[in-house]
């Protein structure tokens, strides 16, 4: 990507932040303060110092922007906390990543959730499907700008429906010469453009965006990807996503829930959009996001959350799920499981808006450590 680019996207995933802070000048914003007082903006700015398997140590900046809604508006159905969070990382394997991600609510409640992105990442490829092993790992380069957004607007005040959009692109290098990558017609080495469209529909009963403590959430995306619209490829994604969350005697102790089935058709999948089970926002414990992958998905997992006292909690995960190359191929045989415990941190007071540190382990003595914002799910 050119220097004109790259600079043309900063100030793309600036340009929120920008626009927030100059309609905040009135509004007092102590990033520590605890005073009952009604701020429209909390802040907080933290260096980022944060590790997965795929990257080692990443170090960089990262802000955390909560925008309150006026006491005005409680009476409102749709009086729920906007957010934002950019972040800049280095990672010691010389990755490279600017990203920001949104989630903004408008009075109306209409809702705008979107991951934009530049990486510069050195990758590893370990082949497809259930059965692959570390000795295999195949280290290549990626290059890829992505934005990624669902638009909706609600029918209820739980029922939303609107678009999922996906665009991004890919150029990738740097293969070992007659590995895996460069000597079979893996589909998607030469990179291109991908533009993918399609519905969403939402149904969220939670009681808060940031830190649900009951309700739950149920997601169904469909995306299509034609070449009409300029697509290097032609094929389809589907997602079923479903969250629950239980109070335990108070909200201190939560039990969170998911579960997710992710599919895909078409002949034409490029290896980087197929599916995954592994990562920080899914099975912690599997030693690579790319580990496992295939172009059917699913797995489940299950949180016990606990506010212990200042800023901190605590939590304990486990989960289990596996990968297909169809939708009738999943075996109990095949599943991979994780378990591990991990320590939150509230960067804003008052602000139930986490930076998370989860360590997991999984089948085979795979384990990932992972500092992240955000929970898991």
């Amino acid at each position: 990507m050119t220097i004109q680019k790259s600079i043309l996207f900063l100030s793309f995933c600036l340009l929120p932040w920008y626009g927030f802070s100059q309609g905040t000048s009135e509004n007092t914003t102590d990033t520590l303060s605890s005073s009952p007082v009604y701020k429209k903006v909390n802040m907080a700015f933290y260096p980022a110092i944060s590790y997965t398997p795929e990257t080692s140590l990443q170090l960089g900046a990262i802000g955390f922007f909560v925008f309150n809604k006026p006491p005005t508006d409680s009476g409102s159905r749709f009086n729920r906390p906007s957010s934002f969070s950019p972040v800049v990382i280095y990672s010691l394997k010389n990755q490279f990543e600017i990203y920001t991600d949104w989630d903004i609510w408008n009075r109306k409640g209409w809702n705008y959730t979107i991951k934009a992105g530049f990486r510069n990442f050195p990758n590893v490829f370990y082949g497809l499907g259930n059965r692959t092993f570390s000795k295999d790992k195949e280290e290549y380069t990626e290059e890829r700008l992505k934005i990624e957004a669902d638009l909706v607007k609600p029918l209820t005040e739980q029922l939303f429906v609107g678009l999922n959009l996906n665009l991004e692109h890919n150029h990738l290098y740097g293969f070992a010469q007659d590995g895996q990558i460069e000597s079979t017609s893996l589909i998607g080495k030469e990179g291109g453009l991908i533009w993918g469209i399609g519905p969403v529909l939402r149904l969220d009963t939670r009681d808060d965006v940031l830190y649900p403590t009951k309700g739950s959430r149920l997601d169904v995306k469909i995306l299509y990807y034609p070449k009409e619209l300029g697509s290097s490829y032609r094929f389809a994604t589907y997602v079923v996503d479903f969250r629950k969350y239980l109070t335990i005697q108070n909200e201190k102790n939560v039990l969170a829930f998911q579960g997710v089935l992710n599919a895909s058709s078409g002949n034409d999948i490029p290896f980087y959009k197929l599916w995954w089970i592994g990562g920080g926002y899914r099975l912690r414990g599997i030693e690579n996001v790319n580990r496992y992958l295939d172009k059917q998905a699913m797995y489940v997992q299950a949180e016990y959350r606990r506010k212990l006292f200042w800023r901190l909690g605590g939590v304990v995960f486990t989960g289990a799920g596996e990968v297909s190359d169809r939708l009738n191929g999943f075996r109990l045989s095949e599943w991979k499981y994780v378990y591990g415990m991990g320590l939150r941190f509230q960067p804003i007071k008052g602000q139930n808006m986490n930076i998370r540190f989860d360590y997991g382990m999984g089948k085979g003595d795979q384990s990932g450590f992972y500092v992240l914002v955000r929970e898991a799910f």
